[in-house]
């Protein structure tokens, strides 16, 4: 039975690595977009912050 229990673990492993990768990337996207935001000219910074 263990033997069968590992590759489950494995595949959680693999998942949970997936997701934190995904979740990275999207602060990453994130953090890029709001300092291209920045960079942007003055008419920008009138609006609403999102």
């Amino acid at each position: 039975q263990q033997q069968l229990r590992q590759p489950q673990q494995q595949l959680q492993r693999q998942q949970l690595q997936q997701q934190l990768q995904q979740q990275l990337q999207q602060q990453l996207l994130q953090q890029l977009q709001r300092q291209q935001q920045l960079r942007q000219p003055l008419p920008q910074q009138l609006q609403p912050q999102q």
